[in-house]
């Protein structure tokens, strides 16, 4: 039954909105008068809303399925990818062992890119840390104690003492909360 008015609803005084026609042509082929015309437009509006909610959903589930579908047929070739370029990464590894200077290998069809950190402090307990530096009386911690991490990193240096690598500030001074993050080579391959 509420198909059957739905369908007699929309059989009224037809109003078929072109995009981009004018407000005014629009005006001229039907106008709100009353009550009863105001009622109809706000059921065109409700019938409009609910045929963009099915809509919407017949087009969620067609998103979902094609997006399953993809993750199905593009595992093997993310496996494939992943495979190729830990290979890719062993070569250069052993590239590099045999000449530092060799950051970069080309092909016609395609590079490895070796990028090598340094050695640097890596924040481990920022509680330490802002003790430490408010200790110190040092210029790191704002008012509402928040670490100041980037910039006191930059004061940060990283020592060997007694065979091992330690976190000092610019007064020897070793820095409790700060681990050593070791120096790190990553690859990057680029097709």
């Amino acid at each position: 039954m509420v198909n059957t008015l739905r369908e007699y609803e929309l059989e009224a005084p037809a109003l078929e909105i072109v995009e981009g026609e004018q407000t005014e042509e629009i005006k001229q082929r039907y106008e709100i008068t009353n009550l009863e015309s105001l009622n109809w437009a706000f059921r065109q509006i409700a019938n409009a809303q609910a045929e963009l909610k099915k809509n919407q959903a017949l087009a969620d589930v067609e998103i979902d399925r094609i997006k399953r579908w993809q993750e199905i047929e593009s595992k093997s070739h993310l496996n494939t990818v992943e495979f190729f370029q830990h290979l890719i990464a062993e070569y250069h590894t052993k590239e590099l062992a045999e000449n530092p200077e060799k950051k970069t290998i080309s092909t016609p069809y395609g590079k490895s890119k070796s990028t090598t950190s340094s050695a640097q402090p890596d924040k481990q307990d920022e509680e330490q840390i802002i003790k430490f530096v408010e200790e110190n009386e040092l210029p790191f911690v704002e008012k509402v104690p928040k670490l100041k991490w980037a910039d006191l990193k930059k004061t940060l240096k990283v020592v060997e003492k007694e065979g091992e690598q330690i976190i000092i500030d610019e007064n020897g001074q070793v820095v409790p909360g700060v681990a050593v993050k070791p120096q790190t080579t990553t690859f990057k391959v680029e097709i």
